[in-house]
């Protein structure tokens, strides 16, 4: 059965972000994300929501090889867990461009986790 939800509805940031908070400690990561990309969407510019939509992003992994001959630096010291076992590696944020045939091109930063091997 559901659970109900314990924060009174509240569309500002804060309201969203303690929703998420919420959602989150109870394990609902799938509906954190889900609400967490309604509420990038109606406050774009909000700090406290862009956190929580990078926490809760799915990880990018990046080869190692690839990673040097990017030139990116190691960054933030990471563990991975996978059915394989806990990988050891770092996190880094590479800026990214998706070009656009039309109008304006797109400028993201993504957060990729480089393993050690």
């Amino acid at each position: 059965m559901a659970e109900p939800i314990k924060i009174p509805w509240d569309e500002t940031p804060e309201g969203y972000v303690d929703r998420l908070r919420d959602l989150v400690e109870r394990e609902h990561v799938s509906s954190a994300r889900k609400l967490v990309q309604e509420a990038r969407q109606r406050y774009p510019r909000a700090p406290a929501l862009a956190r929580w939509h990078e926490l809760l992003s799915p990880a990018k992994l990046l080869a190692p090889d690839l990673a040097r001959d990017l030139g990116l630096a190691a960054g933030d010291p990471a563990r991975m867990r996978t059915p394989l076992g806990i990988i050891e590696g770092f996190l880094v944020r590479v800026p990214l461009t998706l070009w656009a045939d039309e109008g304006e091109n797109l400028r993201i930063d993504g957060t990729f986790f480089v393993s050690d091997d």
